[in-house]
């Protein structure tokens, strides 16, 4: 029989379960989306706030976190604005957390904003798991362990 086997998920990994995650989005839908989607690839230690300023909240009490995903439009504080804030309010190691940035924006002037701040990357709404496991993976230097 070829495949994977009906007791695993695919783009599942047993190591995620040990590195923190954030989640900041406003749209409590695509959070729990999200957090869902999280869960399903192997994280455990999942965090949530609803806005960069519940999010800069959130890393300040966190004692760790490995990743930030997080939206760019929010209100009251963007996305933006919250990384923003982490790279010159936080003190090392949050202040240099990897923050993906998971939007719909993707046009030139958003991007060209983001990248002056030092985004980890980017991965475009509607968020595929294969591509948000992947690309979580690069980022906490995964790639050589063996997924399952």
């Amino acid at each position: 029989m070829t495949g994977t086997p009906m007791s695993q998920k695919p783009h599942y990994r047993v190591e995620f379960a040990a590195y923190p995650i954030l989640v900041v989005e406003d749209d409590p839908v695509m959070r729990r989306n999200l957090i869902q989607m999280l869960r399903n690839i192997g994280f455990y230690q999942i965090h949530e706030a609803a806005d960069g300023e519940a999010g800069i909240t959130a890393l300040k009490s966190m004692a760790h976190c490995d990743v930030v995903l997080s939206d760019i439009t929010m209100a009251p504080v963007g996305g933006l604005k919250f990384l923003e804030r982490v790279r010159t309010e936080l003190q090392p190691p949050a202040r240099d957390v990897p923050v993906i940035f998971v939007t719909g924006h993707g046009d030139v002037d958003t991007v060209h904003k983001a990248k002056q701040l030092r985004p980890a990357g980017y991965v475009l709404k509607p968020v595929a798991a294969d591509k948000l496991s992947a690309r979580l993976a690069q980022i906490l230097n995964l790639n050589e362990a063996a997924s399952g």
